[in-house]
């Protein structure tokens, strides 16, 4: 619920736990229990004041983002997000993401919950960076997830940690 006052985008917590629910049948039992559906009535109940203040002001902020939507031509903006994907994410993250990400699939629970936060976002703002502009820093939180995933995929696979560290501290 805080973090729909940051940000819009964090709505889309709730399909990524699905995601993850449908991905790890050890943990559906979740979906049995009064626990997440309270968690998004409060997180809904947090999110009403930017309710109240948009119907006062004429749905300004979802206007502006609508605005983003409809503006640019079909494909303008993919190359330019990819391109920003690679000068601020370091090209040696996003090329050790595929094989992260199967390996991911693969392996526990605690791999899957991650994966849900980051692979499924990354292609969101992929597959919409062809009809708006997208700024390079909104899949960031999709690297949080990912940089574990990957660093476990690194250890497993007796691949260097080190130069992987390297990389993205110099990037």
């Amino acid at each position: 619920g805080l973090g729909y006052l940051s940000k819009y985008t964090m709505f889309l917590f709730w399909p990524c736990l699905l995601l993850f629910f449908y991905l790890a049948p050890a943990e559906r039992f979740w979906l049995k229990r009064k626990e997440p559906y309270l968690s998004l009535i409060l997180s809904l109940i947090l999110f009403l004041p930017v309710l109240a203040w948009n119907a006062q002001h004429g749905w300004v902020s979802f206007l502006f983002h609508e605005a983003k939507i409809s503006s640019d031509a079909w494909g303008t903006s993919v190359l330019p997000f990819i391109g920003d994907q690679l000068v601020h994410f370091t090209p040696f993250l996003l090329f050790a993401l595929w094989p992260v990400f199967r390996y991911a699939l693969k392996k526990d629970d605690g791999s899957r919950l991650l994966f849900s936060f980051s692979f499924p976002l990354l292609l969101l703002f992929l597959l919409l960076s062809f009809k708006v502009k997208i700024w390079s820093h909104w899949p960031s939180t999709c690297y949080l997830a990912a940089l574990p995933l990957t660093a476990a995929y690194l250890l497993e696979k007796k691949k260097s940690l080190k130069l992987f560290v390297t990389w993205i501290s110099l990037m």
